[in-house]
């Protein structure tokens, strides 16, 4: 199983980094200097710093979410200096940049979020909300922009479909699917893949 997740892992780092040189080389269009540590990704010549996420599967699971430790250790959200958090969703074509500083504010008092583990129950823990509350949460927000644009697919899209019927099928079988709204997306979900 260790090797599972390892491997799941590096995949979706070898994505966020392919993500991130995007970002810079759409919106920010400068020489940047990449970070590899846990406060930023990027920083300007200017010293901006962002913190760039790819959520590839938001869409599909109908929750929007945030890494807040992982091995023990604070991480995503919590460990972070980026003056702006970015999260680039390929499958609806959105970028959301929201100043890190309002996140963490929302962060620390709302109370509808979700703590969620990861899958080996060890590697890390989520922060999760329902994506249509969340957006109407921060929509209107100064400090957040939201674009519209046409994202590269960097990541294999069939695996992606296959891991959310994998889900669907676990939530339906563990009778998990009593939250009406996330049932409904799962069968609009539906319609959308078999087309």
């Amino acid at each position: 199983m260790e090797h599972y997740f390892k491997k799941f892992i590096d995949t979706d780092l070898v994505i966020g980094q392919k993500y991130e040189e995007w970002f810079n080389d759409i919106f920010i269009k400068e020489k940047v200097k990449y970070n590899n540590d846990n406060k930023f990704d990027i920083i300007k010549t200017d010293g901006t710093t962002y913190e760039v996420k790819t959520d590839v599967s938001c869409f599909i699971y109908y929750r929007f979410g945030f890494e807040i430790s992982s091995r023990g250790k604070l991480s995503g959200i919590h460990s972070t200096e980026a003056e702006y958090w970015v999260t680039i969703i390929p499958l609806i074509n959105k970028i959301f940049i929201i100043k890190t500083s309002l996140l963490k504010e929302i962060l620390k008092n709302d109370q509808n979020q979700i703590l969620r583990r990861s899958e080996d129950e060890q590697s890390s823990k989520m922060i999760l909300w329902d994506f249509n509350y969340f957006y109407n949460l921060i929509k209107n927000e100064k400090g957040f922009e939201e674009i519209k644009i046409d994202i590269p697919i960097y990541f294999n899209i069939e695996s992606q479909f296959n891991r959310y019927k994998e889900y669907k099928n676990r939530l339906e079988r563990e009778e998990r699917c009593e939250d009406i709204e996330i049932y409904n997306h799962f069968k609009k979900f539906d319609k959308i893949i078999s087309i």
